[in-house]
């Protein structure tokens, strides 16, 4: 299966990956066939690129956590996060006292722990920890699903780090809180479609502030989980926010969360611009390590990232087409190409190995495949 942006789906083309609501209502089946109905209805309801089976790419693609604790996850965090405003607006109006309002944090922050360890489980049963996979988000929902996907990535990272179970608690539950603050923000500013302005932007900073200053004196959060919060836009150069903090005064889980919520913000689809494939997102947090990001453990992240993924479709330096058809561990930017070459009545696929034609390097993804409707297809 690929990913691929909905203007270049082809009618008849067979879903390959469930669409899910953030409260686990199934949106689209895998199987079915997308026509120009389908395809609408998926982008009214917030998707702008979906997993697809076509001639050319049928494997299924592992995720790293199942669907059912996907699904489950983003309801918890929705349910939570949901509650947390109404919470707030009832205290701000005088309808709830501070009694009252820690008690209900008690029992949203108990539903994000229980989400926590679900994830935790999961991931410390895998064995292969890669990330080979986009997730395909609705925009109504962004929220939610980037704030399970960040904890998840985080959990990963720490995971390659040696980090205690008690850490992964910590880290996986910050993450799941680092963007409470959003609450705090006007849905105006936070749903603009067009560029922020200098006052908006600002606006948005504060979100991590103040999703602190929530939660600081709360006795259930422990200091890990305030800090990753607080910290997570801080970079190691001082450029962040929101007090400016500089390498060794940020806390290392912070550091940790701060690399996952970039890369999974990097790679999904916003609406002011769609999705980078996995390879472009890998140059930019390169591009940022050791100036804001941490180096090491940007390098520790980027080697668990299949930058394209077996099915994936990709376009060649001497400007042939083909798909990822084997990955070598430890050489993903050399993997085994199977060459798409359209004759007159057919289209043959012919496999090269990038690991012996080192002339060869892979240029980025392509979407589209020329005159693809042309004739039968043919495997080698």
């Amino acid at each position: 299966m690929r990913i691929v942006p909905i203007n270049l789906i082809p009618e008849g083309t067979k879903l390959a990956k469930t669409l899910y609501s953030a409260d686990g209502r199934v949106l689209l089946r895998a199987g079915i066939e997308l026509d120009n109905a389908k395809m609408d209805r998926a982008t009214q309801l917030g998707f702008k690129s979906l997993y697809i089976n076509d001639a050319f790419s049928t494997d299924t693609i592992d995720d790293l956590i199942d669907t059912k604790t996907r699904v489950e996850s983003i309801k918890n965090v929705k349910d939570s996060y949901d509650a947390f405003d109404d919470y707030v607006k009832a205290y701000d109006a005088g309808k709830m006292g501070q009694w009252k309002l820690s008690e209900m944090r008690y029992e949203y922050l108990g539903g994000l722990k229980q989400t926590a360890s679900g994830i935790i489980d999961v991931l410390l049963n895998r064995k292969n920890l890669t990330i080979n996979i986009q997730d395909i988000k609705q925009m109504e929902d962004y929220l939610y699903q980037h704030t399970v996907n960040v904890a998840v990535l985080s959990v990963l990272l720490g995971m390659d780090q040696g980090l205690s179970e008690d850490d992964l608690e910590n880290l996986a539950v910050g993450a799941l809180f680092h963007d409470i603050g959003y609450n705090f923000i006007s849905d105006e500013i936070l749903n603009k479609t067009g560029e922020l302005t200098a006052e908006e932007r600002a606006e948005i900073e504060k979100h991590s502030y103040m999703g602190y200053q929530h939660l600081k004196d709360d006795v259930d959060i422990n200091s890990h989980v305030r800090m990753i919060v607080l910290q997570h836009h801080e970079w190691l150069d001082g450029s962040g926010y929101p007090h400016g903090l500089t390498e060794d005064n940020i806390h290392q889980l912070s550091k940790i969360v701060a690399i996952a919520d970039v890369y999974d913000a990097l790679t999904s689809d916003r609406p002011y611009r769609p999705a980078l494939p996995p390879s472009e997102a890998i140059e930019f947090l390169l591009g940022h390590a050791n100036r804001q990001l941490d180096g090491p453990l940007v390098k520790s992240f980027i080697k668990l990232i299949t930058p394209y993924p077996k099915g994936t479709l990709v376009k060649l330096s001497n400007g042939e087409i083909g798909i990822v058809e084997h990955l070598y561990e430890n050489f993903p930017l050399r993997p085994v190409i199977k060459i798409i070459k359209q004759l007159a009545t057919t289209v043959e696929m012919i496999e090269i190995d990038l690991m012996q034609e080192k002339n060869i390097v892979i240029e980025g993804v392509q979407y589209e495949i020329p005159n693809h409707s042309v004739g039968k297809y043919v495997k080698s």
